[in-house]
């Protein structure tokens, strides 16, 4: 509930009335605050200005109306009907036509608004109350505030969590020293008592008490502790809640004032400004280009990630392929020793399965990685279209079906053919990575070109932008110049506050 006098709320808190003390919906409250209606504001509101300014049905008029009357708000008197004349009167003098709010000037075409004149004068009213609310809660130094409060909310945390820990072992010592006082006051016997004798006891029994007492005053400093930095920890939330409160609300001031900018530059009169939108089809134009460079960046990224996968794959297997022909070399020439000497067939000989049965499974490893390398490098091919350097067809096609199929029987005749089988296996996996790697970098070097074409007109864009704030900016400051009541300070806001 907003118990401050009405005449100094602020906008945020008028908002806050209208929902929590009316009931009314947030968007009728979002449109007070997009309106900058402060509790000074809500004095001079006629019913007029509640239903056609501020969007408000009659009977959400009339229940704002009546919740101001409480408050002691008169509404503010109607224009007074015209007098009947009297025919023995003199006829009265005409009164001097209240003077009219200027509208806008409107430029001539082709001609650039004049800031001092092109904005509505309620607008830039709105405006500066903005800015004075942003200036004074800039004034408050949030980030640093704000900072400051987590530290202290976290310290208080971290020491209480920390008492916590240490109160369970403290009670716990509190209760073996009471469990070893009540033995020696209660008389009761105990291993040695008798060998002691009464003054020891005595001493025993003094002793337990002094660590009982000890133990005492630890557990009640501890809870004594804790409920310290219980209460510190409750403050230190409420205050970095109030930050968090005071942060969000200059980022939403902030963003009204953007969102005001953005209208009062959107009005019939800046739409027409030559310069604003010069600097506009500049900004689209670049954007478009930029979006299309993205998009180049994307598909060479695709592509190049592709190739490179495809080539650690050629490369992989072919690595392997030679390790198993150099185990097949050994083979051949183990088998024909043992062959000669013992006149077994090599199929027959010890351990030739087990050798066999590791080579296929090198096969067909290196076959599996051939084969998905040849769809990648297929998918990049389609991806990249015909300027992608010329991969063998023929080769790719075998290749994602798989290079070779390998038979084996075991004796000699087998195993000259498998290594046969791998030579070419291995000359064909070559020729084909000596291909794609040459692919990769031609696809690399495009992805560079686009990243490089891309970051070039981001940053075109951004000059632009910075012309559009600038622009924006040097108009907003000749129109606040301008209009009746200057406020110190406001050159400075202009420049802070972001404007597009």
């Amino acid at each position: 509930m907003v118990s401050s006098p009405f005449e100094s709320w602020s906008v945020h808190q008028v908002a806050k009335w209208l929902t929590d003390e009316l009931e009314l919906p947030q968007k009728l409250a979002d449109e007070f605050v997009a309106n900058a209606i402060s509790g000074t504001d809500l004095a001079t509101l006629t019913d007029d200005d509640l239903v056609q300014e501020l969007k408000c049905t009659s009977l959400q008029a009339r229940k704002i109306r009546k919740a101001l009357t409480q408050l002691g708000v008169a509404a503010p008197a109607a224009p007074a009907p015209p007098t009947p004349a009297v025919a023995a009167a003199p006829p009265a003098p005409e009164p001097a036509p209240a003077a009219a709010v200027p509208a806008p000037a409107t430029p001539a075409p082709g001609a650039e608004p004049d800031p001092r004149t092109a904005f509505n004068a309620a607008d830039i009213a709105r405006y500066r109350k903005l800015l004075d609310q942003i200036s004074g809660l800039q004034a408050l130094e949030i980030p640093s505030k704000l900072a400051q409060a987590k530290r202290h909310a976290g310290t208080v945390a971290g020491h209480l969590e920390s008492a916590q820990r240490t109160l369970p072992a403290a009670r716990k010592a509190q209760q073996e020293a009471q469990e070893e006082y009540n033995k020696y006051a209660e008389d009761k016997w105990y291993p040695g008592k008798v060998l002691g004798g009464k003054s020891k006891q005595q001493e025993k029994l003094e002793n337990s008490k002094v660590a009982l007492d000890q133990a005492n005053r630890r557990v009640q400093e501890l809870q004594a502790q804790v409920s310290s930095l219980q209460a510190q920890l409750g403050e230190a939330q409420k205050q970095l809640a109030a930050w968090q409160g005071k942060d969000s609300e200059l980022t939403t001031t902030q963003r009204m004032a953007q969102e005001m900018v953005q209208r009062m530059f959107a009005s019939p009169a800046w739409a027409a400004s030559p310069r604003q939108n010069e600097i506009y089809d500049v900004m689209r134009a670049l954007e478009g280009q930029a979006a299309e460079a993205h998009r180049g960046v994307e598909t060479y990224g695709r592509g190049t990630q592709l190739l490179t996968s495809a080539a650690k794959m050629l490369a992989e297997a072919i690595q392997a392929m030679r390790g198993t022909q150099m185990m097949n070399m050994m083979g051949m020439g183990r088998g024909m020793m043992v062959t000669a000497y013992t006149g077994v067939p090599g199929g027959m000989q010890p351990g030739r399965f087990m050798g066999d049965m590791v080579e296929l499974a090198i096969f067909r490893r290196a076959n599996e990685s051939i084969a998905q390398a040849a769809r990648q490098t297929a998918e990049a091919r389609q991806l990249l279209g015909p300027g992608l350097p010329q991969v063998d067809e023929s080769i790719l096609k075998a290749a994602k079906a798989g290079l070779f199929i390998n038979i084996l029987a075991g004796g000699v005749m087998s195993d000259i053919m498998q290594a046969a089988m791998v030579r070419k296996s291995v000359a064909d996996t070559e020729k084909l990575l000596e291909q794609v790697k040459p692919a990769a970098q031609w696809a690399q070097q495009n992805l560079a070109a686009y990243q490089a074409r891309e970051g070039g007109l981001r940053g075109q864009v951004d000059g632009k932008r910075g012309e559009l704030e600038a622009f924006r900016r040097d108009m907003l400051r000749a129109g606040l110049e301008a209009s009746a009541a200057p406020a110190s300070g406001l050159e400075a806001e202009v420049q802070k506050i972001s404007l597009i």
